[in-house]
């Protein structure tokens, strides 16, 4: 956390998603997203669903799509 109040600190526009909880010296720069503590699956989509949805947000604004380029077969189930 120290580095994120650093460089908002030098002028950079920084987000913070954490689930650690503890204070952080105000900054205009410095924006935190905490997201709730858990565990396990659950814990795993926490920590990338923020920096999916700032993706597509991102590209939607330069007006690109995104797409899945490439599905691997040895993650999925077979349909019964």
């Amino acid at each position: 956390m120290p580095l994120a109040a650093e460089l908002a600190g030098y002028g950079a526009d920084v987000v913070l998603i954490t689930d650690i909880r503890g204070e952080l010296s105000a900054h205009p720069q410095l924006r935190v997203l905490r997201l709730p503590p858990a565990g396990g699956l659950a814990g795993c989509v926490l920590d990338i669903l923020p920096v999916q949805l700032a993706a597509h947000s991102l590209a939607e604004r330069a007006g690109r799509t995104i797409e899945l380029r490439h599905m691997p077969a040895d993650t999925k189930l077979a349909a019964s």
